[in-house]
């Protein structure tokens, strides 16, 4: 298979595929891209934000292809001798240029060859740079911040991880080596990380070629969750959801209640992950005088399972109630679709 700087899709749940500097460029110049980041910022309503940006592209700054385009570590082909930073605090995007190196006609930051500066849609900072040999992506990201002297996010871990494409005027740096990958041999990657596997098994799509983003998929299965008041709705808005992202015929194969109370959403661009989170709430028994404990399911939005604990911390902290955390783990889910108010009723 061809190798790519990187693959391209029209969501975190649709096909990624390998693209040209081209087509690349094609897609950071698009209009309607540059739009639809300035209503995201223009708005600060959270859930009207996460509705928005789940219409962007998404791009895979650690892999160049994947097997029948499913972004999946499993089905990473042509996995990338990368690294993306991610720095939330907003406003660094300068501090980060002050702090790059010229060295041979390219920027360093350290040991780190950075060949990508960009504003993250929220304006952040992402940082692509080559992993040094021999290093490790915990030591790597541990040294960057040391450098930087900022806080650093390594959600993209999971060489399938993407991050959303935002507007070529969004980009501060760009290195010619950018578009120049070097791949690293699959079975070397997969001793080096490790990979999971994910399978989902809700909605099954044979999908076809839809505008700029062709697909080779026939009955992949995927899960989604939908917050719907009866199944006719949830099936009616997946099938809505879906529609704008793939072609042909999509089958919902499977529906049933969630057994999650409350979903944990975050405000990154990197959570693109979702984990299962089992709480013990703690209460005292008022005739026994004995600690009690309720479980209780949460679905919690991350890029890593560190970043889902710190998520889980930081929301139930703002309680009175004594928890503990008793699992956290990956789920197959792709993505959760809210509850939507009718469109027509909101305007009158």
């Amino acid at each position: 298979m061809e190798a790519s700087f990187t693959t391209l899709g029209r969501g975190h749940n649709a096909p990624c595929l390998p693209v040209s500097r081209e087509e690349w460029l094609a897609a950071r110049r698009d209009p309607k891209l540059a739009d639809l980041c300035a209503r995201i910022n223009a708005t600060d309503d959270p859930n009207r934000q996460r509705e928005l940006k789940s219409q962007l592209p998404v791009w895979t700054p650690r892999c160049g292809a994947f097997k029948e385009h499913h972004r999946a570590e499993v089905d990473a082909v042509c996995p990338l001798d990368r690294l993306m930073f991610d720095i939330d605090v907003k406003g660094q995007t300068e501090h980060i240029l002050t702090v790059l190196t010229d060295y041979n006609n390219e920027k360093y930051i350290g040991p780190f060859l950075v060949d990508l500066v960009e504003e993250s849609v929220r304006h952040g900072t992402h940082v692509r740079v080559q992993k040094p040999e021999g290093m490790s992506p915990a030591e790597a990201q541990q040294q960057f911040a040391a450098l930087v002297q900022l806080p650093v996010d390594l959600s993209v871990k999971n060489v399938a991880g993407c991050i959303y494409l935002v507007p070529e005027s969004f980009v501060r740096y760009e290195s010619p080596l950018f578009y120049a990958p070097n791949v690293i041999d699959p079975e070397t990657w997969k001793q080096q990380e490790r990979p999971s596997a994910v399978q989902a098994t809700t909605v099954a799509a044979s999908v076809d070629q839809v505008g700029n983003f062709p697909a080779t998929y026939e009955g992949v299965a995927f899960t989604y969750v939908v917050d719907a008041l009866t199944f006719g709705e949830a099936e009616s808005r997946i099938l809505e959801e879906m529609g704008k992202y793939v072609g042909g015929e999509i089958e919902v194969a499977d529906l049933k209640i969630a057994q999650y109370k409350e979903i944990f959403f975050a405000d990154s661009d990197l959570a693109d992950k979702w984990y299962k989170a089992k709480l013990a709430f703690i209460t005292i028994d008022e005739k026994t005088n004995k600690e009690k404990k309720t479980s209780v399911h949460y679905l919690v939005n991350a890029g890593n399972i560190d970043a889902a604990k710190k998520n889980v911390d930081d929301i139930m902290g703002e309680s009175m109630i004594d928890y503990e955390t008793k699992s956290l783990s990956e789920t197959q889910i792709i993505d959760v679709f809210e509850y939507k108010l009718d469109t027509q009723s909101e305007s009158k």
